[in-house]
């Protein structure tokens, strides 16, 4: 599972291709639609946000702002909907969210 880490009140920012279950790239075009959720602590777990994707230059590119989101372990996936409303859902993906730092005074 990939996993990623990011600082509380950092942009969380994403940029990916859609491919198929072999890793070819699934050509896509604005008939299809795109959104990402992020669950708290497990697969499937409590949803926190659901974050808009766009489609540009046939990559799925999104950003969330950690700033109200609690230190700790999340997951996220990206739904696809092709033309005829069939979803398909990515690998889940493991974020972590850390601790903001601050200077000492």
């Amino acid at each position: 599972m990939e996993s990623e880490r990011v600082k509380r009140g950092e942009t969380f920012s994403f940029l990916a291709e859609f491919e198929d279950v072999d890793g070819n790239p699934v050509a896509v075009d604005e008939t299809w639609a795109f959104g990402l959720r992020i669950c708290k602590g497990c697969i499937g777990g409590e949803t926190v946000a659901d974050v808009p994707v766009t489609l540009t230059d046939g990559a799925l590119f999104g950003t969330y702002d950690t700033e109200d989101m609690e230190r700790g372990l999340y997951f996220y996936d990206i739904r696809a909907t092709d033309p005829d409303g069939n979803d398909e859902w990515s690998e889940p993906v493991k974020l972590t969210i850390e601790a903001t730092s601050t200077p000492h005074t």
